[in-house]
C-alpha cells in the first residue's frame, strides 16, 4: 500500500471513528477500572451507582411478618458499557442457603421507558417490569409466571437523599396487592467501579 493510501485511510479513520482505540476512561475504555458512564436517560439512575445496606421487612399475603434483615449487602454499577445497571446484593437466610439476587437495568429508547430484570440464586424463574422515573421515584410493573399462572408485580424506588433510597415491592396473587417487602438502602460507600 502506498504512503498516500495509508495517509487517506488514517484521515478516513479519524473521520469515522472506525480506527478509534480504548481512550483513558469513558466510552472507548477496555480498563476494567474505569466505570463507564450510563448512557441516555439510564443515567437518570446514576445515584444508586455504590455500595449499601440493606434493611428488608418481607411480609406474608396477609400482612404478617416472615423476615426483618438488616444484613444484606449490595453494588450497584455500571455493566456492559454503560447500557446497563447491574444491582448485586446478598443476605443470610437462617432457614435455607445464603441468598443472592440481581436486577438488571436498561431504558428501552424504542418504547421510551425504564426497564428491569430480576434474578435470584433460589429460582430460576425471572421476570421484567417496566416503568418510568418522575421526581427521583422509579415506578416499574408487570407480570410474573409461576406455573403458567400470571402475577402481578410493581416496585417503587425513591430517592430520600443522596445516601437514603426506599424502596417498595407489592405483588398481586390474584386477590388483589399486598405490600410484599419494604427496604431501606443507606449507602455505604460511592464507589460503583
Amino acid at each position: 500500500m502506498s504512503t498516500n493510501s495509508l495517509a487517506v485511510l488514517a484521515a478516513a479513520c479519524v473521520v469515522l471513528g472506525a480506527c478509534r482505540g480504548p481512550t483513558a476512561g469513558g466510552r472507548g475504555s477496555l480498563d476494567p477500572t474505569e466505570p463507564p458512564e450510563l448512557m441516555g436517560r439510564l443515567d437518570e439512575l446514576s445515584f444508586l451507582v455504590g455500595f449499601w445496606s440493606v434493611e428488608a421487612r418481607v411480609f406474608e399475603a396477609d400482612g404478617t411478618l416472615l423476615s426483618d434483615r438488616s444484613d444484606e449487602r449490595m453494588r450497584v454499577r455500571p455493566h456492559l458499557g454503560g447500557r446497563w445497571l447491574m444491582l448485586t446484593n446478598a443476605w443470610a437466610d437462617p432457614e435455607d442457603e445464603d441468598q443472592r439476587s440481581m436486577w438488571l437495568f436498561a431504558y428501552d429508547e424504542t418504547e421510551a421507558r425504564f426497564v428491569a430484570h430480576f434474578f435470584e440464586s433460589s429460582s430460576v424463574d425471572t421476570f421484567a417490569i417496566t416503568g418510568d422515573l418522575v421526581w427521583e421515584r422509579l415506578v416499574l410493573s408487570g407480570e410474573f409466571d409461576v406455573d403458567g399462572q400470571l402475577f402481578g408485580v410493581r416496585t417503587q424506588l425513591e430517592r430520600l437523599s443522596a445516601d437514603t433510597v426506599e424502596v417498595r415491592h407489592e405483588v398481586n396473587l390474584g386477590e388483589g396487592w399486598f405490600l410484599r417487602a419494604e427496604e431501606v438502602w443507606t449507602r455505604l460507600a460511592v464507589d460503583g467501579a
